[in-house]
């Protein structure tokens, strides 16, 4: 799914949420989605819009930072960190220091002394963390929760 189309499944769904709501978000972010949106992006229902993930983060972002009440902020906040906390804890089991050094059994006493070099390096290998790349829109989106003080 194209940044443009995400653009235009969030300007669709911004214009269908009052404008009660929408005064509340700032006119520079509006301007922003309107200026990256899909130009002819129609929908017949919104009920039946299928929103991207891309789409659903921007409009939880924006629900987060500039409709909801302090009461609801506090407690989505506290569910971000909950989540945060639960991901932070299964990485930390994952990629647990206990592990990188655990099949290296002795390999030095092997007759020769290159097998037990590989197989200590095949394992070392094997126990190291992948560092993904991470998406550039997330990486705005992240900027901009930082920028306003959302951990």
């Amino acid at each position: 799914m194209s940044d443009a189309e995400t653009y235009a499944q969030v300007s669709c769904v911004l214009e269908n949420i009052g404008e009660r709501n929408r005064r509340k978000i700032p006119k520079e972010i509006l301007d922003l989605i309107e200026y990256n949106k899909l130009p002819d992006y129609e929908i017949d229902d919104i009920n039946q819009l299928e929103l991207s993930d891309e789409a659903k983060m921007i409009l939880s972002v924006i629900y987060t930072d500039y409709i909801a009440d302090e009461e609801e902020r506090r407690i989505i906040k506290e569910k971000e960190k909950f989540i945060y906390l639960a991901e932070e804890e299964k990485k930390s089991k994952q990629f647990s220091n206990d592990d990188i050094f655990k099949n290296n059994n002795n390999n030095n006493d092997s007759s020769d002394g290159n097998s037990g070099n590989k197989n200590e390096e095949a394992s070392v290998k094997k126990n190291l963390p992948i560092k993904k790349k991470e998406k550039w829109y997330k990486a705005i989106i992240q900027l901009v929760m930082n920028f306003f003080g959302i951990e």
